[in-house]
């Protein structure tokens, strides 16, 4: 029924266009009525309720709208649409899911692992569009997962604890929207006196060395200064003269005395002629002093 040119009966409402998309961790579904139908009030529904679910109201001059829903992972869950002009109900739109992603769209999370007195930490993240997944826990013992913790609503990463051992490897992977994951790359625990240790040897190493050639050069040196001071002296050798003899018996015995304000010296020389088969020598003896004054 036609009122004037400009009113649209029930049987003009076409149904709208539907389109349904995720983007981690929404669910987008735009709904769209045919032209000239503007401003209309838009109802969103889906598979699991008869009853509205959501309500747009479409602006002035545009056709369509765009529900914003939490990302439901049940792969069984479509949504349809229908709209309201002018106090009348189009017919439903046809229903439409979400777009199924394939596992290889789900990256690796990033995986990191610590030691604190007698814990492992391992951290495991997932790309920051990815909240609210389940991950699990791997080591290099078992072939399936030792643990399994959830995310927090918003959140992208988790934090497992275990007892520590030294030789032990962890990766870790997450299911999302009943995806799962590749593994990350399996790691070893790092402990903190482990970095410390590797930190401080060179310097360790370089200083031991240093040490090394500094007492090198030093034996080097004095073992140079004892040859070169042997060298300088000259040798003494015995004297076959008296007189020589006692005079550096006197000389010796004068310097270590401290000093006096005279010091008297006597020595007696006798003139002898050394021994040999020729005749006696004669008993003429001299004796001869010396005075020192300061």
């Amino acid at each position: 029924m036609y009122s004037d040119a400009s009113t649209v009966t029930v049987l003009d409402l076409i149904k709208p266009n539907i389109s349904v998309s995720t983007h981690h961790p929404e669910t987008q579904i735009s709904c769209e009525a045919p032209s000239p139908i503007t401003g209309a009030v838009f109802h969103l529904y889906d598979t699991r309720s008869k009853n509205i679910i959501k309500e747009s109201h479409a602006g002035a001059g545009e056709r369509s709208v765009t529900f914003v829903v939490p990302h439901d992972p049940d792969p069984n869950l479509r949504y349809c649409c229908s709209y309201q002009y002018r106090t009348i109900n189009s017919v439903m739109s046809d229903y439409a899911g979400p777009k199924e992603h394939p596992v290889t769209d789900l990256i690796k999370p990033n995986i990191s692992v610590s030691t604190h007195d007698t814990e492992t930490h391992i951290h495991c993240e997932a790309p920051p569009s990815i909240t609210g997944a389940v991950f699990h826990l791997y080591d290099t013992r078992s072939e399936s997962h030792v643990k399994e913790k959830q995310a927090g609503a918003g959140e992208s990463a988790v934090t497992f604890t275990v007892p520590h051992e030294p030789n032990l490897k962890y990766c870790c992977s997450y299911q999302y929207t009943r995806l799962n994951s590749a593994k990350s790359d399996c790691v070893g625990p790092k402990g903190p006196s482990d970095t410390g240790i590797s930190g401080w040897l060179p310097i360790v190493g370089g200083v031991s060395a240093a040490c090394v050639i500094l007492l090198g050069a030093t034996a080097l040196c004095l073992c140079w200064r004892h040859k070169k001071h042997r060298s300088n002296r000259q040798p003494i050798t015995p004297s076959n003269d008296p007189a020589e003899a006692s005079y550096s018996v006197a000389s010796k015995e004068e310097h270590n005395k401290d000093p006096t304000l005279s010091d008297v010296t006597y020595s007696s020389i006798n003139h002898m002629a050394p021994q040999c088969s020729y005749p006696a020598p004669s008993q003429d003896s001299v004796v001869y002093s010396s005075l020192k004054t300061d």
